[in-house]
């Protein structure tokens, strides 16, 4: 079983080589511990009784301890008992090793006098902790019979929590689900340490508005005025500082009210030093569940956003619910997110139960960004990585998007230098991923879409309940150009990818198709090391992909000066599906690997003295590749020579050639006479 702080560090591969970062949370929030970080420093409930023999010794205090109790802590016991201590001599011990005491019930703590060492004081039978307050903070609090006062301070005993937390209810809050407490919870928001609430609801008719470094954790807020025209249940504009944890927000709508970019569970703009952690939406109408705008230098872990669902007289034609959007946002990290169940009805029907909506939107202007995990199901756009202005340096690790209707993962507009490695699209209706150049501006600009790895994704099962809708050309992996730029996106790598099918589909449907137009000398579209399996119709497995490999020629007739090293210029394409990207009439190489180079110079007909070609790397001869042939009477002289070696992406690879006929001598003119074939070996 993955105990809760594997889950937070991720040391129990929850991500693998993309495990979440230790400590996400800040120091205070997490348990704190002497020694004994190691994920099993929780001991099981039954070992832990044996241990303390609790019921021989009749120690009340120890009796039924819980299992999050630290490894420390036992061993410190253990040592207590051995040396007889009293009751007393005990709790001062406590106070020396942790500043926290462990106490049965309520009773036991009204009947201690608990040292001034110890801060903090966990009740065993209700697995909440206390902790001390300098006057009574509430009607909550408990008191002990030395008279000091202990406020509640979480129902999660795993966390230590800051020493200025108060619980919503001790503002005047009701927590019913029932009764407006909006104005309550905004006097409570004036208090400037961390908001409890207890695990319990909250209803609220309005906006909730966060202020600077707010923070509220274990509670739920639920609607009542779902029906406005612009309402968020949860917001903050301008703040910096939040801190949410564990909360919930309930849209309570009836699905026929809001808009995409009207109403929100939760609204966070124009900020940054967020944490938002365990945070989750729910509940109909239209809109977006959890949209961030404009804020920088934020963690979000583990949001979860589910069941929200519109109803609409007639087919919205656009999407019309959104699970999280990010929009111009940057320097930000999110940590296994789940959205599931996001749809409508058209007047009552089931005929867009998934339809018109996004999961996860990354758009206008992101940038820095890596999404580590997650799942986005049973929706039309899983991951959508798009907007007008383009989204730059960003990494998805290990996604999986699950029975989305139209795409699982999509780049479009104006994406580049991105990388979605590990990821999986299974039973995506009409393309697994998708990678595509859109928008009108008219003019391209160096903010085209460019440069995006896909490395070890994995398409599964595309076309699952296909509604053929949506893209034109169904596949598992898509690159497509727009209506507008049909010589973008460039530069798109996909390497080690798999197009999977478990039985033959039962639609027409691609593996690997790019249909971006071909122009040499321009970053290309390449395809590594891709496998098709379980899918019949071979003619589908691979279209218009760029190969990386290049066999390039002479356009022109090119006259080599006697004894002078030249470097021949090959300027011109033999076919152009294979990689092609030239730097001063040489190769450039696309796609890091082993490759094998081999070259062939013809010249014209000169039966003095020889002909030499040697293979050149970034500009520089590699060491037994020269090759040399006299020259022949009546005949064109032909010189080959050949190179197997590893190349990095951005080499260059060139021909250099010499001839010392006493005069300067021609190529020869036929087509094809003279050639640089560079072909990438195959992964192994």
């Amino acid at each position: 079983m993955v105990s809760r702080r594997q889950m937070l560090t991720g040391s129990a591969g929850l991500f693998g080589a993309a495990a979440l970062p230790a400590n996400p949370l800040p120091t205070s929030f997490l348990t704190q511990a002497t020694s004994g970080r190691d994920a099993d420093r929780r001991l099981d409930v039954a070992t832990k009784a044996e241990r303390f023999g609790a019921e021989q010794s009749g120690d009340r205090n120890l009796q039924g301890a819980p299992d999050w109790l630290h490894r420390e802590l036992l061993m410190k016991v253990d040592a207590a008992r051995a040396q007889n201590l009293s009751p007393s001599a005990r709790m001062q011990a406590y106070a020396n090793i942790g500043n926290w005491l462990p106490l049965p019930d309520q009773s036991a703590l009204e009947a201690s006098a608990v040292p001034r060492g110890i801060e903090q004081v966990t009740l065993l039978d209700e697995g909440a902790s206390y902790q001390r307050a300098g006057s009574r903070p509430d009607r909550f609090a408990i008191r002990s019979q030395d008279g000091a006062w202990w406020q509640k301070a979480s129902t999660d005993p795993h966390l230590y929590l800051p020493k200025n937390v108060r619980t919503l209810r001790s503002f005047g809050c009701r927590g019913d689900g029932k009764s407006d407490d909006l104005a309550a919870v905004q006097t409570a928001l004036k208090f400037p340490g961390t908001l409890d609430g207890e695990n319990l609801t909250y209803a609220v008719r309005g906006e909730i508005k966060l202020p600077d470094n707010g923070s509220i954790m274990n509670a739920t807020f639920k609607q009542l005025d779902p029906g406005h025209r612009k309402r968020s249940t949860v917001s903050a504009d301008g703040v910096n500082g939040l801190r949410l944890i564990n909360l919930r927000v309930d849209r309570n709508g009836s699905g026929r009210d809001g808009g995409l970019e009207t109403h929100f569970g939760i609204r966070i703009a124009n900020g940054s030093g967020h944490l938002f952690q365990d945070v989750e939406v729910f509940g109909d109408n239209l809109g977006t569940g959890f949209g961030i705008q404009n804020c920088h230098d934020f963690d979000l872990i583990r949001p979860w956003v589910h069941d929200i669902k519109f109803v609409l007289p007639a087919d919205p034609m656009d999407d019309r619910v959104q699970g999280i959007w990010i929009s111009n946002s940057s320097n930000w990290r999110a940590y296994a997110p789940k959205v599931s169940d996001l749809g409508g009805s058209v007047n009552g029907g089931a005929s867009f139960a998934k339809a018109r909506t996004r999961g996860f939107v990354v758009g206008l202007g992101s940038g820095n960004f890596s999404i580590f995990g997650g799942q986005i199901s049973r929706c039309d756009q899983g991951l959508d990585i798009t907007g007008s202005n383009g989204n730059t340096y960003f990494a998805v690790y290990g996604l999986v998007a699950e029975e989305c209707s139209l795409v699982g993962i999509k780049l479009a507009n104006f994406n580049r230098h991105g990388k979605i490695d590990g990821c999986s699209a299974i039973r995506c209706g009409s393309l697994g991923f998708l990678c595509i150049a859109s928008g009108d501006r008219g003019v391209e600009t160096d903010d085209m879409p460019r440069d995006v790895v896909f490395r070890d994704c994995q398409a599964i099962d595309t076309g699952f309940d296909w509604e053929r809708k949506g893209f034109p050309v169904p596949g598992a992996f898509i690159v497509s150009p727009s209506n507008v730029y049909k010589r973008w996106p460039k530069g798109v790598k996909l390497r080690n990818c798999r197009a999977i099918w478990t039985k033959p589909p039962e639609h027409p449907m691609y593996g690997f198709w790019n249909n971006v137009a071909y122009s040499g000398g321009e970053p290309n579209t390449v395809d590594a090391d891709c496998v098709v399996t379980g899918n019949p119709d071979r003619a589908k497995h691979f279209l218009g992909w760029h190969h990386p490999e290049c066999w390039l020629r002479a356009a022109t007739v090119q006259s080599i000066p006697n004894s002078k090293p030249t470097n021949l210029v090959l300027e011109a394409a033999i076919d152009s599906m294979k990689m092609l990207n030239q730097r001063t009439g040489q190769a450039e190489i696309r796609l890091s690997g082993q490759y094998r180079v081999e070259t062939q110079v013809s010249f014209k007909p000169n039966p003095i003295n020889g002909r030499q070609i040697r293979i050149l790397k970034n500009g520089e001869v590699l060491q037994n590749t020269e090759a040399t042939v006299a020259g022949v009477v009546g005949f064109q002289t032909t010189v080959r020579t050949s190179f197997e070696g590893r190349f990095e992406e951005g080499d260059t690879v060139g021909v250099e050639v010499l001839q010392n006929s006493g005069a300067p001598l021609d190529l020869h003119e036929e087509r094809g006479a003279t050639w640089l074939c560079v072909r990438r070996l195959h992964a192994i």
